[in-house]
């Protein structure tokens, strides 16, 4: 401030001050960025000279605590507990005691102190710490509230991404059951999610099933690879035997858009899905299948799909395969629309035929020649507890001819419950 007596010794006294203020002021700051640069390069004789310049910094005392703590741990715990002493509102000093507290053997003590933590700080590592404390002395009762919190904590909204695996690895380790990780979870479509993706990628498909529905709200948003999970959970409750469930799970991811196919309802006979080929194949679990060894040069164009023998293929082979979903014990009629293109044979030796199959067994059906000028047509009967039978478009040589030569190409294929009497 400039005194009002215009006194020129007193302006340039008061100029005089006010640029050792800045001075200080500068020096101070420098003094700061300097010991702060020095806090955080990792190097040890760097952090000591942080915490000489600075002696009352709690935080560059815990970064050198956290450089000390292999190869000086007793240093390393007086610096701990001078930052503590500093600023109690810091979670990593109190964190760092309750973990060397727990070496020592005082577990009450390091409850104490890790508890202390995470009522100071609220965000997910004092609380995982904490976890791990009770995982690791056996107190899994404490250790199920604690979860809880931390999955509420890290899934809220506004967070963006987090990754739950490492919480679900630590409570299967701790024995929990379905029920269990159901009562932990929040009420958020998108945390259930990410709990039956994990059980999907573990292979646990029957507990996995509870939260399908919930976890198909999401499926307008689900990235490419969490589309690929709904599909791959359909092929492992099939692959496990809940042929039944897999059907109405297929059914919703065609409602959902999630399969490029058609719905199937096996209540009233029809277990074909995309019975006109209209739409690309799908191959699990539900849509047609080409054979992993394809002996004929197959093209598929949508409402067909063209077979080209070249009378050097196979005596015998699969051409196409597809899974039905049936109901246990009732018998079913299929029928089929093809044509050919220079095939010039006996149709009814042609060779081509369908085949039935549950589990692995192949079942007795009555056909028609595959080419027959009208009227084509099967009857099978499923076993009783199958909801799935596998049909085979197969060829095999027959006894006298050779082998077959030419195109054939198939239009489409229905099923229906065979007329009363035609079992």
């Amino acid at each position: 401030m400039t005194p009002k007596n215009g006194n020129p010794v007193a302006i340039w006294t008061a100029r005089a001050a006010a640029l050792a203020v800045l001075a200080i002021l500068a020096s101070l700051c420098w003094k700061t960025a300097w010991s702060d640069w020095l806090s955080q390069t990792g190097n040890l004789d760097a952090l000591r000279q942080a915490v000489a310049m600075e002696p009352d910094n709690a935080r560059y005392k815990i970064r050198l605590s956290q450089q000390l703590d292999f190869t000086n741990p007793s240093e390393a715990v007086r610096q701990w507990v001078e930052a503590n002493r500093l600023n109690p509102r810091l979670p990593d000093s109190w964190l760092a005691l309750g973990l060397y507290a727990e070496a020592q053997g005082q577990r009450e003590e390091a409850e104490r102190l890790l508890q202390k933590a995470v009522d100071i700080d609220h965000q997910f590592k004092p609380i995982w710490t904490l976890i791990n404390f009770y995982m690791r002395t056996g107190q899994k009762e404490k250790m199920w509230p604690n979860i809880a919190k931390a999955i509420d904590v890290i899934t809220q909204p506004d967070l963006g991404y987090f990754d739950l695996r490492p919480i679900f690895d630590i409570c299967r380790a701790a024995g929990a059951d379905n029920a269990r990780m159901l009562s932990l979870l929040p009420h958020r479509d998108y945390v259930q999610k990410y709990y039956f993706f994990y059980l999907v990628e573990n292979n646990q498909p029957v507990e996995a099933l509870p939260m399908f529905d919930t976890a198909l709200r999401t499926a307008e948003t689900a990235s490419l690879n969490e589309q690929r999970q709904f599909v791959h959970f359909d092929e492992i409750m099939f692959a496990n035997g809940r042929q039944a469930e897999a059907a109405g799970i297929w059914n919703k991811l065609v409602e959902h858009k999630l399969v490029a196919s058609t719905a199937m309802h096996p209540e009233k006979g029809d277990g074909i899905a995309n019975p006109n080929f209209t739409l690309p194949f799908e191959p699990q679990p539900f849509g047609w299948q080409l054979p992993e060894r394809n002996v004929t040069a197959t093209t598929y164009s949508p409402g067909s799909v063209w077979f080209e023998f070249t009378g050097q293929q196979p005596e015998s082979s699969e051409l196409l395969v597809k899974n039905l979903a049936v109901l246990p014990d009732k018998t079913y009629f299929v029928t089929w629309n093809a044509t050919t293109e220079g095939l010039s044979i006996n149709p009814e030796h042609d060779g081509l035929m369908l085949l039935f199959l549950a589990d692995g067994k192949q079942l007795e059906a009555k056909c028609t020649p595959f080419l027959a000028k009208q009227d084509r047509g099967c009857t099978f009967h499923s076993p009783r507890n199958t909801a799935a039978v596998r049909m085979i478009v197969a060829y095999e040589r027959q006894p006298g001819t050779v082998r077959l030569r030419g195109g054939l190409r198939l239009n489409s294929f229905s099923m229906t419950f065979a007329p009363a009497g035609n079992s």
